[in-house]
Parts: C-alpha cells; structure tokens; sequence
C-alpha cells in the first residue's frame, strides 16, 4: 500500500507541472497513488488503511474543497492535506468546518511534496543498509569550547584507522567544522537532504566526507528538523558517523543525542560553561533522554587552568569526565589551515588526549594509546549516589 493517497484532475497527473511538482513522474512512485475521480478517491481512502495522509489537489468531477470534506467524513483518522491555488479566507473557513488538518497553497505543497519524497527515500535507504554505523554527537552549551576541533580530529582518527567516516556539521548556519579538515570530500547539506541518495553515491575510496552547511544562510532553518534522518541514512553507508551538533538545544539536538551511540559534551574553561552544562543535562534529564551514553570532557586542561575534571564531576554531582590536555598555538594553526589530520599525527598534548578519548570509543582506532585518565560510568547511575563531601576525599577517591 502506498504512503499517500493524491487526488489529481486527469491533465494534472499527466502533467504534474500544473501543480507545482515539475517534471515529477508520478506514475513511477511507489510510495504515491494518484485518482483522478471523486468515487475512486473516496473508496480508496476509505479502504486504503496503509495510506498515511490523503492530498487532495484536484478532480475530474468534484470540486477539491468538496472532495477533501467527503474523505475526512468517510475516513475521519485519516491526515487530509487541501492543495489550493491560494489560500482565500473562505476555503480556510470550509477547511475548518470539514475538519481538514492542513490546507496548503503550491508553493507549500511543493517542499511538503519534497519532503515526503525525501522521507520515503530515506526509509528505503534504512531498511535496505547492511551497515550500522557507530554514531558520534558532539555538543556544547556555549560558545567556544573547541567542540567543533574535537569533532574534527575525532573524525579524522577515525579516518585514520581505515574506518569510512562521516563528519555532519549541524551548525547550518555558522558552522566551518569542514575548513579544519582540508582533504576531505564535501557535501553540501541542501543537495544531501534534497536527495540522500548522494551520501550513497560518495566514492569508497573517499575515508571521510563532510556535510557542509547550505550555501544559502536562509535554507538552515528547514533543513535542521531532517538531520536526526541523514543521521539515520548515514548511519547504514558509513563505519563511524560524527555529529558537530549546532548551538541550539531544541529537539534536534535532543534527536540527535537519542540516535547516538556516545554523545561527547565539551566543557570549556569557564564558570559560565560549567553552569550551561548543569543546565543542558537538566534538560536532558527532564525530556527523559537517556544519559548513560553522555560522556562529559573538559577542554583545555592544564596545571594553571581554572578548572580540573575532578572540579567539573563535583558540579555535575559526580558524574564521569575525561579532561582533555591544552595543545597550545599548534592547535588553532593546524586547524586553521585545514590540517586536523596532521594534528592528529602529532605529540600534541590535545591531539593525544583526543585520540586517548577515541580509542576508547573506537577500539579498533588506536590499541596503542593509553587509557583515558578518568573512569566512565553512567551519569545517571552517578546521579543517584551521593558525592564526595570535600575536595580532599575526592582527590583520594581518584588515586
């Protein structure tokens, strides 16, 4: 059965150009049914239990506001979407009296359309993949964190190790996650979406690919709400998918963190970043995302820096947190040149804290780095349990 029912004139569906659709080739879709009289249309609406939503454009011998109040009076759980030439505040009225959910003009439907399109490919894509990707979001609750040059050197680690590697840039407005890796092949984030089947098409031999932001600034807003299902699609084409989450923490972001196998929250080396943390993890808490899978790291560790991880576990009421080492100017300039893989080849303190961090969530990326300095756990499981009462016991605690 088909995921939607259209209702078309007999001209409109031979050319679906009258409505907006282009040179689309209805006849060819599996996840669309076209009919063109009002009889037909109500019974398979009616008899179609497998259709998701009715669209209902045109036909041959009934008006379309008329058609759309007959099928939700015979099938009233079905989702009626009302295709209009333009929206008048008479057809609203009748849409609303007939109990029509959705009344849309042709330039509306049209993205509606594409986006149904989008999501069916999508499906497909996901039902047919062999592979289940290990999946990767880095966030942060404040600016400047260096969220973005962990997610880049973890993905270029994972390159590195000969695993076919994913970086998404969720930031599509002001992300440049792509400008630290130089080499590797990009992807814009409108052509992705528009057609997933892109990601497929990447060649093999390419070890990492960047999703980029859309080069039109207004597309981002759109576009955000599909990430968690190119999450998904990517997650059946590559070994290991990474996700440089955007600033927001709205329910994308919270997607995002669902889907994921590991979630990296950066902390950086400021009292106003401790206190964005403590506030995202009390979102995620309260919208009932598990936490197991967060993993807490602070950034820019040294002997002088203001905060340690043993500081930061005491904010969060205990939970575990990796600490990554100050890598100093050599950092911001390799990255800055589009080098991370060469920064992760280096005996940089924050290059070989980095990759401490990735071989413990790629086994398989370094067995010769050594164990992170910190112990992992649950952060719920931590939550629950009282923490140390002073600083001193904690430091013992750690020894």
């Amino acid at each position: 059965m088909s995921d939607v029912l259209l209702c078309l004139d007999s001209a409109s569906a031979r050319h679906p150009g009258l409505i907006g659709l282009g040179d689309e080739r209805l006849e060819t879709l599996p996840w669309v049914q076209v009919c063109c009289t009002a009889r037909s249309s109500r019974e398979l609406a009616r008899d179609g239990a497998g259709s998701k939503e009715v669209w209902v454009a045109s036909c041959d011998d009934m008006d379309a506001i008329n058609l759309a109040a007959a099928i939700k009076n015979d099938s009233a759980d079905k989702n009626v979407v009302l295709v209009c030439d333009q929206l008048t505040g008479s057809t609203m009225s009748k849409a609303r009296m007939a109990g029509v959910e959705v009344v849309l003009d042709s330039a509306s439907f049209a993205r509606h359309y594409a986006k149904a399109k989008r999501a069916y490919a999508a499906e497909q894509m996901r039902l047919t993949g062999q592979k289940t990707a290990l999946s990767i979001t880095v966030a942060g609750a404040s600016g400047g964190v260096g969220k973005s040059s962990v997610a880049a050197l973890v993905a270029a680690l994972a390159a590195r190790s000969g695993k076919r590697t994913l970086l998404i840039d969720a930031d599509l407005q002001f992300g440049d996650a792509a400008s630290s890796l130089k080499g590797a092949l990009r992807l814009s984030a409108s052509d992705v979406l528009a057609d997933v089947a892109q990601l497929a098409e990447a060649p093999d031999e390419e070890p990492l690919v960047v999703v980029v932001p859309p080069a039109r600034l207004e597309q981002a807003e759109s576009l955000s709400c599909e990430l968690p299902t190119l999450l998904d699609v990517a997650s059946t084409l590559f070994d290991v998918v990474v996700v440089d989450a955007g600033p927001i923490w709205d329910d994308t972001m919270l997607a995002l963190i669902e889907r994921s196998a590991k979630t990296l929250f950066v902390v950086g080396q400021r009292a106003s970043s401790v206190r964005a943390a403590k506030r995202a993890l009390d979102l995620i808490m309260r919208c009932g995302v598990a936490t197991g899978p967060v993993q807490f790291v602070l950034n820019r560790c040294s002997k002088t820096a203001p905060y340690s991880s043993l500081d930061l576990s005491c904010a969060l009421q205990g939970a575990a947190v990796y600490e990554l080492k100050d890598g100093g100017s050599e950092v911001e300039e390799l990255l800055g040149i589009g080098l991370a893989e060469s920064l992760a080849a280096e005996r940089n303190p924050f290059a070989e804290s980095v990759a401490a961090l990735a071989a413990d969530l790629l086994p398989a990326v370094h067995d010769d780095v050594p164990a992170p300095l910190t112990k992992k756990g649950s952060i719920l499981g931590k939550l629950k349990g009282s923490g140390p009462s002073s600083r001193s016991a904690r430091r013992r605690d750690a020894q």
